[in-house]
């Protein structure tokens, strides 16, 4: 009887791992171009390609030991902010599936036409390493200080903490500073407040279903605050010295004098039978001081 009662819950807790609410070996995946509209001018266009296993603890990534992650975004000022900030940038973010070799942060662009590269490499416990750093403005990185141990990461692990958390409809609430190989600043991302109405259901209601279809999981809405406060930056800092309409088109800028707040919206549906959450921004909302710049999909 007890080899018996061992069995059963041996027999359980697999069927448990492999047919629980987000099976081992699901990934993320979000393929999408996005127009950045203010006042119906487009001001941008990201172009977004990304596959993302999903881990047990969207915070925790140096110990989950899973499968490679991969983030490419390629994005272009336009219109009005081109006027302010000529850029083009492809920035890409990679972290290993063994956990000791961390992750990479890598961009190459034009600023001004003026070419840019930077590589950084992101070990757990050590300082970044900077392997490449050609940059427009700057002649060196940012210097590295001891007392940034741990304080010090890649920027774009807060945009795949957001995608950890949106697959599970849980929060995202969390605090990282970012460092770029130029600037040292502070993320933030904030959960939506509940207004009650209930429209996104949670990953545990989901049946387990065999035949390939598509389950709609639901609507997910996180805010990311990036701070002025405390921003480290390397070489010249030609935001604050614009004045007038330049100064107002300034702000448009990710990096201007002011915190700035990305709030985005996702639509996150099951593909059942190939184990993977096809993400898709909604949209994404920045309000800035003359307006806010609205970003949807082409």
């Amino acid at each position: 009887m007890l080899r018996a009662a061992v069995l059963v819950r041996l027999v359980t807790l697999t069927l448990l791992l492999c047919t629980g609410t987000i099976a081992l070996g699901a990934r993320i995946e979000l393929t999408q171009t996005l127009d950045f509209k203010w006042r119906a001018l487009t001001v941008a266009t990201m172009q977004f390609d990304l596959s993302l296993p999903v881990t047990e603890s969207f915070n925790r990534f140096e110990e989950s030991g899973v499968s490679a992650s991969q983030i490419r975004i390629i994005g272009e000022t336009k219109g009005p902010l081109r006027w302010i900030q000529d850029y083009q940038a492809t920035v890409e973010y990679s972290r290993s599936e063994h956990k000791e070799l961390g992750s990479i942060f890598a961009l190459k662009g034009l600023d001004g036409g003026e070419p840019e590269e930077r590589r950084i490499v992101f070990v757990p416990g050590q300082l970044p390493r900077i392997e490449i750093f050609n940059d427009s403005t700057a002649s060196q990185p940012l210097a590295l200080k001891e007392e940034w141990l741990g304080k010090a990461e890649n920027p774009l692990s807060a945009f795949e903490a957001i995608l950890q958390a949106a697959v599970r409809n849980g929060s995202c609430a969390n605090s990282i500073w970012g460092f770029d190989g130029k600037r040292r600043y502070r993320l933030e991302a904030k959960d939506a407040p509940d207004d009650g109405s209930g429209t996104a259901e949670t990953l545990t209601d989901i049946e387990s279903v065999t035949e390939t279809r598509v389950k709609n999981v639901g609507h997910y809405q996180c805010t990311l605050v990036l701070y002025a406060r405390g921003r480290d930056t390397a070489g010249s800092n030609e935001e604050t010295k614009r004045s007038g309409w330049s100064s107002r088109f300034a702000s448009l800028w990710p990096f201007s004098d002011s915190d700035r707040e990305l709030i985005f919206y996702f639509d996150v549906n099951e593909v059942v039978s190939d184990k993977t959450y096809d993400i898709t921004f909604n949209k994404i909302v920045i309000p800035t001081s003359i307006g806010a710049i609205i970003a949807q999909t082409r």
